[in-house]
């Protein structure tokens, strides 16, 4: 607390008075063991209040008196109870209170007041060495290093007095040896009497010394590699850091600070850095489900790269054989197996079916129809095969989710398995879509018209891969005339009460379907002549091509096929514009 009045402040603090009055000689004979030791508010040390008001000749005698040399500043100046302490020792208006800030210590004061002789001498009387390995990014500035004073410390602190160090004092002589260019052989030697000592690192520590030795200006790859063997969790702050800098630097429209809840291993997963995410996956082969879980902004396709799926998903599979991993339910085998359908590894997954029978884990039937939908969805067959084998059942949304992948062997098997199931074409799927402009973003439970939509939002999302989409979609339609769909209509009730039939494919033809892939105003003479067809090419000779682009499809009749294109609603000619007059 403040003093109340002038002499009970000198009669408390006589050694403060003296310092703020410049009387050298008073406080000199004041600097007793009793006084020294005492602090003001905030912490305040005569040591520190010595270095503010330039008494350097003081310093060893406060030194050699025990005043608390790794003190720090709990209140900054602008505190009102510090503030108006100085201010009773005349110190209110003083420019040295500026440096008066929270967590400084005297050997932060005497670096920033550019006292080499005294810093020197705080070093060698034990003061923390954060001060002089300064402060940044994981709790160290990389640059900001005064050459003289760590040469001296470093030369203090020879092996002999390290002998008998604190392992937080270990690391940092470490620490400062790279930071002084003093090369990574005798980091190591510091780093080899630990381990021969004994002494463990605190995983803070390990942390800042792995970051300066992999991205000081010095940088020691031996002195890395030794912190990481050492204490392998030290090496994620590090990995984390390197992932958030990657990342801003692909995508510097995203806010890096909105990723700083995820994992490295769900970073590293993400943006295929494979051995990383395999080194992180075998330290903690448990956080993998964090890795897999899709987070609110991500699909699940998204979750695992393709580089990083490659070598992760065998490696699960051995680890659960091996029994290392273990399956807490049918929710966690029902997500595995999706991913893995996903990155199209179908061995791995039937192996992963037969790991999890073998331990009495079986899906539901919800769940299996979700993995079975996924094979189907990824176009692959031989799966597809395996899981109606194995009792998998054919409903349209399997037929769906075929059309989706505009997968034409999937579709042919699942076609070739049972009859077509029905469409669903009720008020509640229909609600309230009275307008066609309310039909854009629908997707329409029609096989025909969820072909139509697919080929259209895939050839505006990927134009490179226009005309192959458009094929393949030309292959699913085949299929479907041939099962017997047609393009649907659907039956619903307005707001009135009164029904009403809901024709998409007539209400908005040009805008939401597009029919063809080889005739479009902005596909150039060229493609049209190397896929054969002129400018009015028709259904037939479109349908003539698809053997060449499909193998599975030689087996199919595409005249029959071709009279019911002709017959139906849809039309293979010039692709009509929009009609000015209907657009908003």
């Amino acid at each position: 607390m403040p003093p109340s009045s002038a002499p009970n402040f000198q009669q408390e603090y006589p050694l403060f008075r003296a310092l703020a009055c410049n009387n050298t000689a008073e406080a000199d004979k004041l600097s007793t063991p009793a006084e020294v030791r005492k602090c003001g508010p905030g912490n305040l040390s005569a040591l520190m209040l010595a270095l503010l008001l330039d008494a350097d000749q003081l310093v060893p005698r406060l030194l050699a008196a025990g005043t608390p040399v790794n003190a720090r500043l709990s209140l900054d100046h602008r505190d009102s109870q510090l503030s108006s302490w100085l201010a009773a020792m005349g110190l209110g208006r003083s420019r040295c209170r500026t440096h008066l800030q929270v967590g400084r210590s005297a050997l932060d004061l005497a670096l920033r007041l550019d006292k080499a002789v005294q810093a020197r001498a705080l070093v060698e009387a034990g003061a923390d060495l954060d001060a002089v390995l300064g402060s940044g990014p994981c709790g160290r500035d990389l640059h900001n290093l005064d050459p003289q004073v760590a040469d001296a410390t470093l030369a203090y602190y020879t092996m002999a007095r390290l002998q008998a160090a604190s392992p937080w004092l270990l690391c940092q002589v470490a620490q400062l040896t790279l930071l002084a260019g003093h090369g990574g052989g005798s980091c190591l030697q510091i780093l080899q009497l630990a381990a021969q000592r004994g002494v463990a690192f605190a995983l803070e520590d390990a942390e800042q010394l792995l970051w300066v030795a992999a991205k000081g200006p010095h940088r020691c790859l031996e002195v890395a590699l030794w912190v990481v063997q050492h204490c392998p969790n030290s090496v994620w702050p590090l990995v984390v850091k390197s992932l958030y800098s990657q990342f801003a630097g692909e995508q510097e429209d995203v806010m890096v600070e909105s990723y700083k809840g995820v994992s490295p291993l769900q970073l590293a997963g993400a943006k295929g850095y494979a051995q990383v995410a395999m080194f992180l996956a075998r330290a903690m082969v448990d956080s993998v489900w964090q890795l897999l879980s899709p987070r609110m902004w991500q699909k699940l396709t998204q979750c695992v790269h393709p580089q990083v799926a490659a070598a992760l998903f065998p490696y699960l599979l051995q680890q659960i054989e091996e029994g290392q991993l273990q399956l807490a339910g049918s929710e966690q085998l029902t997500l595995l197996l999706q991913h893995v359908v996903a990155h199209k590894q179908p061995a791995t997954c039937l192996a992963l079916l037969q790991a999890a029978s073998q331990r009495g884990l079986q899906l539901s039937a919800e769940e299996e129809s979700v993995v079975f939908q996924w094979a189907v969805k990824q176009g692959l067959p031989g799966l597809v095969v395996q899981f109606l084998e194995a009792g998998a059942s054919v409903s349209l949304e399997a037929i769906l989710a075929a059309v989706e992948g505009l997968s034409a062997p999937c579709l042919a098997v699942l076609l070739l398995h049972k009859p077509a199931p029905q469409v669903d074409r009720t008020s509640p799927y229909c609600k309230n879509l009275f307008d066609p402009w309310q039909y854009t973003g629908h997707w329409w439970t029609c096989p025909i018209l969820r072909t139509l939509q697919n080929n259209s939002r895939q050839r505006r999302d990927d134009c490179c891969a226009d005309d192959e989409v458009a094929i393949k979609a030309l292959c699913v339609l085949e299929l479907l005339l041939d099962a017997g769909y047609r393009p649907a209509t659907y039956e619903t009730i307005t707001w009135e009460g009164d029904p009403k039939v809901i024709n998409p494919l007539e209400d908005r033809p040009a805008y939401e379907f597009k029919l063809t892939g080889c005739n479009r105003p902005r596909l150039g003479s060229g493609q049209v002549r190397q896929l054969g067809l002129g400018a009015g090419a028709s259904g037939g000779e479109l349908l003539a091509l698809l053997p060449k682009h499909v193998a599975v499809l030689e087996a199919f009749h595409f005249a029959g096929a071709s009279a019911a294109l002709a017959a139906s609603p849809l039309s293979f000619g010039a692709e009509r514009e929009p009609d000015p007059g209907k657009e908003r």
